[in-house]
């Protein structure tokens, strides 16, 4: 499974995987959750986890969402990853240590509490048993890869 192929739609939770771009305004996405398949248009917010990134402090830059996600993956045994129910300040303390320069100005911790989040479903569908988590990765190592 590429990263590529893998939106989060805003308002709905969760994670879906890109089925089929049937248009460049819709696609067929299925739900990791409950495997439903269903038609989005560019209305639903789609984020494409390939191409998200948080800011930081250097207005010019900005950290990717795999780096994060593979910041995570490398202090994740001595760091557990929190809840994304937990308090608020305790998710912000964990997202220093993996997005040491995030901008916590424009960052909410809503952002932060969805990326905790992606992360979870990811390593529950043993996205991250690679080993470094990258946008073009081979999907070798998912049973969920067939479909």
């Amino acid at each position: 499974m590429d990263l590529k192929n893998i939106v989060g739609l805003k308002g709905k939770s969760g994670l879906f995987k890109v089925i089929s771009s049937e248009t460049a305004r819709v696609m067929i996405v299925e739900s990791f959750e409950d495997k439903k398949r269903f038609p989005v248009t560019d209305m639903y917010g789609i984020s494409q986890l390939d191409g998200t990134t948080v800011y930081t402090h250097d207005e010019d830059t900005s950290i990717k969402l795999v780096d994060i996600f593979n910041n995570i993956k490398e202090i994740e045994s001595q760091n557990p990853v929190p809840d994304p129910k937990a308090d608020p300040k305790v998710l912000k303390e964990y997202f220093k240590l993996v997005a040491p320069d995030f901008d916590e100005e424009r960052v909410y911790g809503s952002d932060i509490k969805k990326i905790i989040s992606w992360y979870i479903i990811l390593k529950g569908l043993h996205f991250f048993d690679e080993e470094e988590i990258n946008p073009e990765s081979s999907s070798s190592g998912n049973p969920d890869s067939s479909n």
